[in-house]
């Protein structure tokens, strides 16, 4: 590798290499072309580009990127913006760029997925010159013209997302910015794509022996701002966060990424909870109108529900039945919903109460319309109950929140899980149910 590097440095003497666009299954590599670097001294940068998921998702919805677009500014000025189309799922997108720069800091903005922002919104309105409302991403980033200054490029852009489906197909947005100090002829780099979204799925186990089903009408959680940043806008307490065992702290990016590879061991409630505590969680962080405009948000909500404006049909829980090979061993009835996605958020406020929490704390509340279709029995009432283990609402958090229910008894606990969840752990046997 480093002779090929020199061979590249050398060759600037007498020729300009071409761009070369190469690709191998899901990672696709370019080469960046040398003629505006000609007359100075550069440094080669090898880019390696992919996302935090670690694994491929099982899940009935396929995180699909469609598009990736790389943006570095460096003196103020754009050195590159380019953009590619490829269809691939998020988990497996990786893209290699050899890049040639010269000395000094650059930024680096990554996108993917930018065709889904479609609404910008600034900070104090300030819309950038030349431009009018609605303003696409997309024409957003095409504005910034290679050789052309960058000044007004804004980090604090924002919008309301609209996280649906199609054909059980989702392209979130996915961002990230780096700072890097050009210093060496060559520089090996690895960057990672963030989502900006948090994703929740519910799973219900119901044990009881009963003909009955359990009539489920709504599943809502307070209070979910509607707004989301596009870049994660990290505070200094969290910015650089120390992993467990390592020396050095790692930019919050790479903190996330290192922490999501080593969370897939970690089964089980008890297990979950000693890793959330051990490595921590993104806490200090802002989000756009911070704490005005909370709502409550409807993961599903049927005919019936409080508060719906979208009514569908119920779902029905039914009951669990014995082994056929062990009559003290009853199998449940599963019923998985999800993944639903919403805006990163942050609350501090008790719905209850409408007063704050104690300093530095978040908390999320769910509620769960549901009823009994047997006459005269009734479903405990499950409304604004905080959700354990869940202690900030950060980008790419993913909440896998497990209901087992036995006759006269309802058990609840949240996993936090990489976002790619392997498969579906169902209540664990070790450990004390958790205190909701």
């Amino acid at each position: 590798m480093q002779s090929l590097f020199r061979n590249i440095i050398i060759g600037l003497i007498f020729c300009v290499t071409t761009s070369l666009l190469l690709s191998c299954g899901n990672t696709s590599s370019d080469r960046e072309d040398l003629l505006h670097y000609k007359d100075e001294k550069i440094c080669i940068l090898s880019i390696n580009i992919s996302t935090i998921a670690t694994r491929a998702s099982e899940s009935s919805v396929k995180e699909q990127i469609n598009s990736f677009r790389i943006i570095m500014i460096g003196n103020d000025t754009v050195e590159l913006n380019k953009k590619i189309t490829q269809n691939t799922n998020a988990a497996d997108f990786n893209y290699f760029l050899t890049l040639p720069t010269s000395f000094g800091k650059k930024k680096f903005y990554l996108f993917a997925n930018e065709d889904n922002v479609n609404d910008l919104q600034f900070q104090e309105n300030r819309i950038p010159p030349g431009m009018t409302a609605p303003i696409s991403l997309t024409n957003y980033l095409e504005s910034f013209k290679e050789g052309n200054l960058a000044s007004e490029f804004s980090e604090l852009i924002y919008f309301s997302p609209d996280y649906k489906t199609d054909n059980n197909i989702i392209s979130l947005p996915y961002s990230s910015v780096y700072e890097v100090n050009v210093t060496n002829s060559a520089q090996d780099i690895d960057m990672y794509l963030v989502p900006a979204a948090t994703k929740f799925t519910f799973n219900f186990f119901n044990y009881r022996l009963t003909s009955y089903p359990i009539i489920l009408e709504g599943l809502s959680i307070n209070e979910v701002n509607p707004k989301t940043y596009l870049f994660g806008q990290v505070g200094r307490e969290d910015y650089n966060k120390l992993v467990p065992g390592e020396t050095e702290p790692s930019y919050w990016i790479d903190w996330l990424a290192k922490v999501s590879k080593l969370s897939q061991n970690e089964d089980g409630f008890s297990n979950n909870v000693n890793f959330n505590e051990k490595y921590g969680w993104i806490k200090d962080y802002s989000i756009p109108e911070y704490n005005n405009n909370t709502q409550t948000h409807f993961f599903f909500a049927a005919t019936g529900a409080s508060g719906t404006t979208t009514p569908v049909d119920p779902m029905l829980i039914y009951g669990g039945h014995e082994d056929e090979t062990d009559e003290e061993t009853i199998i449940p009835y599963v019923l998985t919903l999800g993944p639903y996605y919403i805006p990163e958020s942050k609350n501090i406020i008790d719905p209850d109460t409408e007063g704050e929490l104690s300093e530095g704390q978040q908390a999320y509340f769910l509620t769960i319309d549901w009823k009994e279709s047997e006459e005269y029995k009734e479903m405990p009432e499950f409304t604004n109950v905080v959700i354990s283990n869940l202690q900030a609402l950060f980008r790419n958090t993913n909440i896998i929140i497990n209901i087992r229910m036995r006759q006269g008894d309802v058990e609840i606990y949240a996993e936090i899980a990489d976002w790619n969840s392997k498969s579906i752990k169902g209540w664990a046997n070790e450990g004390s149910v958790p205190n909701l």
